[in-house]
């Protein structure tokens, strides 16, 4: 009860400060501002949007904590702020903005007409994505799309529907659409599966069609090539097409066997593919699989050979044997060391160093050396300009394969070590939050927003803890960069005065390269700013992410270690001799660790191909299990 009114005394103060700021920052009509203008609005929900998202509203607890959130003051005159900033403002990016909060807490509104705020949110997407006025770039101009069909769809009014309809068709065919899959996937087969309610033209649906089949060739991914094949195989079984569905699924078998992958990527891949080829009783194909499996298998046999792991023939039996040694290893650590100087080794040690990574890494570069991304930008005479497939520099190539070919299977490693760390240590909470208030980097406010993100991790609000604790990295930096004597404000050339450096420019700042590696900065970077990482920042303040699982939390609890510890008597110890868990580290990464090629991923794909393979023929079973 107490951390909740701390908490809510701070976000009122948080409001009251921010709002402040804002109406003057709104006097400014400038619109190189106005997307940082956004994230701060967006910003100012998310306090609210977490407990939201993340509620059951059937648990007492969670209704409690609502309650109390929407039972103060000041909740209500921000909901009446946002309707007045609505109705008064010209600009579509604030009119959405504020548009979207009134609807994300309609629940609580009264005296407003929910179907204006429907109207205004559709109506400014659309003048937002305007080819001829639009100065965003195509990812940000989907995701307004993807938000507006959505709600058009709720509202039920044919014209507000068809409005959408015919901008999302304006990108219908764009190539460059290829580079952000995650937006405008959504939005089109939306389109495709509701095409009888949105009243879609003939012509309208074989454009979407043909496009989504040509695009099938060109993707980068071969998950994404079946998530398309599923979709238009649906369409064209609906029209009682068989022969073009037949098409499509041998259109997706080439195309897949095209892209760069790992064979055991390709065995769950084809597994997904044999499983539709089954569900459309497409033998022929279900025969070219099983087939294909076996040269699948002996790709798998050469990749261990290759990376120079010794698996062992039970997969299972492996996992199983080096998560026991981590369960057997931890209460003699925190006993030998304490839990605090475990918890900091740890930290420091599961940074890898990407660029060694990369670098030596075993797999085709082919893929790698040919990403590029999409760009729209302003010229000096204010004209939209659009850039197709930029090529991503060299540090972007390393922080897109580190997110998205390796960091899920590192952090697997990672999140169980910590959570045995957790679960053999009852004092790990009150350890952490002392390590928190003895830190000299951090000032009493953010030591207090610190020690409640630390709390709500523990209490299993995961999503909470994440929104609480990232955005104090900047402050955070800025303290270490100040420490050091470092400049930490810039000059503002529209408004004459002067702004602190952000998160980016703090990473980049030569004082924090004096007290982190390379490495590090690196990591902190593909975790929190960068465009190709996980942008993990950026997408909270922008409201993008709405629920947070365990494993985010726990690199974002690695990331506060980091940040808190420097300046106080423990530091990382460097002896060579010490560490058992780096030992554990080493010893068993060919297990859990490097590239998971390796067991985890293997064990992973296993497990998947049992789960959806139960039901397909005991060759491909016998194929796919008894190489190992």
């Amino acid at each position: 009860m107490d951390i909740l009114n701390s908490f809510l005394k701070e976000i009122e103060s948080e409001l009251v400060d921010g709002l402040d700021v804002y109406e003057k920052l709104l006097m400014m009509d400038c619109d190189r501002n106005l997307m940082e203008y956004q994230a701060e609005l967006a910003a100012f929900s998310i306090p609210f949007s977490y407990l939201i998202e993340d509620s059951n509203f059937s648990m007492t607890r969670y209704e409690y904590e609502y309650n109390q959130i929407v039972a103060n003051s000041f909740f209500h005159d921000f909901l009446l702020y946002w309707q007045t900033r609505q109705k008064q403002t010209e600009n579509p990016i604030l009119k959405f903005t504020y548009a979207k909060l009134l609807w994300e807490f309609r629940k609580e509104l009264e005296g407003i007409m929910i179907e204006d705020v429907m109207k205004d949110i559709v109506k400014s997407a659309v003048e937002i994505s305007d080819v001829g006025n639009s100065v965003m770039n195509l990812h940000q101009v989907m995701t307004y799309l993807s938000n507006a069909l959505y709600i058009a769809l709720c509202t039920k009014k044919d014209k507000l529907i068809r409005d959408v309809v015919d901008q999302v068709m304006v990108y219908c065919g764009r190539t460059d659409l290829i580079n952000h899959n995650c937006v405008w996937f959504p939005v089109f087969f939306c389109l495709l599966k509701n095409r009888r309610r949105l009243s879609l033209s003939d012509l309208e649906i074989n454009q979407i069609v043909e496009f989504l089949e040509s695009v099938m060739s060109v993707l980068f991914y071969p998950q994404d090539i079946i998530r398309i094949a599923e979709v238009l195989a649906v369409y064209f079984e609906q029209n009682k097409d068989r022969e073009t569905v037949c098409k499509i699924l041998d259109l997706a078998y080439d195309c897949t066997g095209k892209t760069i992958t790992s064979g055991i990527g390709m065995a769950g891949i084809y597994t997904h593919l044999h499983d539709l080829a089954q569900k459309y009783a497409y033998k022929e194909l279900v025969t070219r699989i099983i087939k294909k499996m076996d040269h699948i298998g002996q790709m798998i046999k050469g990749e261990m050979q290759l990376h120079k792991i010794e698996y062992p023939k039970n997969v299972q039996d492996a996992m199983k044997s080096w998560q026991d040694t981590i369960r057997a290893s931890i209460p003699e650590l925190i006993k030998n060391h304490g839990f605090n100087q475990v918890l900091v080794d740890l930290s420091f040690i599961k940074i890898p160093d990407i660029r060694d990574l990369y670098t030596n890494q075993r797999r085709p570069r082919s893929i790698l050396e040919s990403i590029g991304i999409s760009e729209c930008y302003v010229d000096d005479d204010g004209i939209p300009i659009t850039t197709n497939m930029i090529q991503l520099d060299e540090t972007a190539k390393m922080i897109k394969w580190f997110v998205h070919d390796y960091f899920h299977f590192e952090i697997s490693s990672f999140t169980f070590i910590m959570h045995e760390l957790f679960s053999h240590y009852s004092g790990s909470k009150q350890d952490i939050l002392e390590l928190v208030q003895n830190s000299t980097n951090l000032t009493i406010k953010t030591k207090e927003i610190v020690s409640n993100g630390i709390s709500e991790f523990f209490e299993g609000n995961y999503s909470a803890a994440v929104h609480l604790l990232v955005p104090q990295y900047e402050d955070i930096l800025r303290s270490i960069i100040s420490s050091l004597g470092g400049i930490i404000r810039k000059k503002n050339h529209f408004t004459g005065g002067y702004d602190r450096i952000n998160l980016d420019e703090a990473l980049n700042s030569e004082d924090i390269k004096r007290v982190f590696n390379d490495s590090t900065i690196l990591y902190m970077k593909s975790i929190l700013t960068h465009r190709q990482g996980l942008n993990l920042r950026n997408n909270l303040c922008h409201g993008l992410i709405k629920t947070c699982n365990y494993s985010t939390a726990i690199i974002v609890i690695q990331l506060t270690v980091l940040l808190t510890v420097l300046g106080i008597n423990i530091k990382p110890n460097e002896e060579k001799a010490y560490s058992q868990l780096a030992d554990l580290h080493h010893i068993h990464y060919s297990i859990c660790d490097r590239v998971c090629v390796c067991l985890y991923k293997l064990f992973r794909t296993l497990v998947f191909a049992k789960q959806h393979l139960a039901s397909s023929t005991s060759i491909i079973r016998i194929q796919v299990f008894e190489l190992f």
